[in-house]
């Protein structure tokens, strides 16, 4: 595993509206296919985002960044490479500033933003890959290998973020069944932020 660290990666706390702007920024960008030559990034908000979304109907108390996870069919490492590509220079284009890299027999497997025009709000971006292992996307990075299974990458769906109805996300779905899987039978119980895992 490489990591690359280009700037001091300070996880900070923000305000639940920087937050949503960041996240407007971004969805607009992976939910455009005219900027990646007519193919759209299969993307989704996951981890902590993705519970706050569903279970406090904003992000989580405290929360410091914003989790997007990006799903790439292995094909061969040059283009899964070249998809991720397109989503991190889309990214860059717009001010969102690589801060953390993380590469695995060389592909990308996180990028990490700051985005520049608010407040430098972080933007956490993991890669999974399928066909590597049966029925699951794949990321591997220096703490663990993650499997996620295949049906809730592949049968996500497009939600409006609560109170924000021209907020576009998509969702892990059934996103309850998700949730369960992530965080276990009790993730509609509020926990203490270092409980809910990597």
């Amino acid at each position: 595993v490489f990591v690359s660290q280009h700037r001091d990666f300070t996880r900070l706390t923000y305000q639940p509206e920087v937050l949503h702007e960041t996240l407007r920024r971004a969805s607009k960008l992976l939910n455009d296919p005219d900027r990646f030559g007519g193919w759209q990034p299969p993307w989704w908000v996951g981890v902590g985002t993705a519970l706050g979304m569903v279970r406090e109907k904003n992000f989580l108390p405290h929360e410091n960044d914003i989790d997007v996870r990006i799903g790439l069919h292995y094909q061969s490492n040059r283009q899964a490479c070249a998809d991720a590509l397109k989503v991190v220079r889309a990214l860059y284009r717009h001010d969102f500033l690589p801060v953390r890299e993380v590469y695995f027999d060389g592909r990308p497997m996180q990028v990490a933003f700051y985005d520049q025009t608010n407040h430098h709000a972080l933007l956490d971006i993991y890669f999974f890959y399928s066909g590597i292992s049966e029925g699951h996307y794949v990321n591997v990075n220096h703490a663990t290998l993650r499997r996620k299974p295949a049906s809730f990458v592949e049968n996500r769906r497009a939600m409006a973020w609560p109170g924000y109805q021209n907020l576009k996300v998509n969702v892990p779905w059934p996103v309850e069944d998700y949730l369960a899987w992530r965080f276990g039978p009790e993730w509609r119980t509020p926990k203490r932020s270092d409980e809910l895992g990597p």
